[in-house]
């Protein structure tokens, strides 16, 4: 049985659907850029409850306090647990283009 024929001339770097190409960097940029948008977005949200639970701690009441420590525990804490896995996510990517600034942290 002979070889099957080529369709496409040797040297044809074009891939066919079954093959695709391998991603570029481009993706990774792109999803890190995303990524360091919405650790921003976060970076000011906690700053808004953390200065929500210092007025709210400022007024002693005690319904007041229970709040306070409803932000603290169940929001900022899990606000700084995402920021960090934001940026361990964007230290990956940075690894896998260190000559890029996809690592770099968000002001």
């Amino acid at each position: 049985m002979a070889p099957a024929q080529r369709s496409r001339p040797k040297g044809d770097s074009r891939r066919d659907k079954n093959h695709p190409a391998r991603p570029t960097v481009a993706p990774i940029e792109s999803a890190a850029t995303a990524l360091r948008h919405v650790r921003g977005r976060l970076e000011i949200v906690r700053a808004v409850i953390v200065v929500s639970r210092l007025a709210l701690d400022a007024q002693a009441a005690d319904a007041d306090r229970d709040i306070a420590v409803t932000l603290k525990r169940c929001v900022t804490d899990e606000l700084e647990r995402q920021i960090e896995q934001i940026d361990g996510i964007l230290g990956v990517c940075h690894d896998l283009d260190p000559v890029s600034t996809v690592g770099e942290r968000a002001a």
